[in-house]
């Protein structure tokens, strides 16, 4: 059963530093939100503080990335927790920015998993979402994983070709109109087979491609709360991120969201396991 990440939300931008050339990226809505971690009392200085719900998530300050996040809206007021320092600029430790959603349009993500760095300059919008439960039955997927894994099972019921790739993937490959495209730049989805990698849910890792000029999306759930969409480009020169590395690209994303998660943050409420 498929559910939404966030149920009927209105998505509002409010976008975090950023040169002239993020801010042309991100919706002509967007608020702005001033932040000097210089005011901050707790916390490390060069830090802002973003949660998802009771998972709070430090990012790197710089004016020359771009953060955007989506904050909670008046009539979610039933989500939004009480901080340990409410009187802390919003972004410092003791008052992280609340959040349905964040999104870091410069990938440094992969340059902290260490061996991926040549692969950044391929990532495209890497976003947490929050996911809200309440309401939604056990077994309710969300509806961002939900989505790829229909696309997954569409691509692979009307492929022309389907092989078994050396990687521990399987992949389902469309004929596109145009004859003279290299087979391995069709529109194909990768599914890694059962043993070899999954989703931190246990269910099947997709990568969905449209194609030579166009992205690959992936989206899942990351924990019971929280999940993770991206976006890579296998095939452009210079800026690839080669399909046969996917799994190892995906597992230094998510060893990087698991170890950047504050552990044991206080808030006032009871809280959860945060790992």
């Amino acid at each position: 059963m498929a559910g939404p990440c966030i149920a009927s939300r209105v998505i509002a931008f409010v976008l975090i530093g950023g040169s002239a050339a993020f801010s042309q990226s991100v919706p002509a809505t967007a608020e702005r939100l001033t932040f000097d971690p210089k005011l901050c009392k707790e916390g490390e200085r060069d830090k802002i503080y973003v949660s998802l719900g009771r998972y709070v998530f430090p990012m790197e300050y710089a004016e020359q990335q771009a953060v955007v996040y989506d904050p909670l809206l008046p009539h979610e007021s039933r989500r939004v927790l009480r901080p340990p320092n409410p009187e802390e600029p919003k972004g410092c430790f003791g008052n992280p920015l609340q959040s349905g959603s964040y999104a870091l349009f410069t990938p440094a993500i992969l340059a902290k998993g260490g061996q991926l760095v040549s692969f950044a300059s391929a990532l495209q919008l890497l976003t947490l979402h929050s996911i809200d439960r309440s309401g939604q039955k056990a077994d309710t997927i969300w509806m961002g994983e939900a989505s790829q894994l229909g696309i997954a099972g569409s691509t692979c019921r009307q492929s022309a070709i389907r092989e078994e790739l050396p990687n521990g993937m399987s992949v389902c490959r469309v004929r596109p109109n145009d004859s003279t495209i290299p087979q391995e730049e069709w529109g194909a989805t990768y599914t890694a087979r059962p043993g070899v990698y999954e989703t931190p849910t246990n269910r099947a890792f997709v990568v969905n491609c449209s194609g030579t000029r166009f992205p690959c999306d992936i989206a899942y759930e990351v924990t019971h709360d929280v999940c993770v969409s991206y976006r890579l480009f296998p095939h452009y020169k210079g800026s690839s991120a080669p399909i046969d590395r996917i799994i190892e690209i995906d597992q230094s994303i998510r060893t990087t969201i698991s170890a950047s998660i504050v552990r044991d943050y206080p808030w006032p409420d009871p809280v959860m396991d945060s790992r």
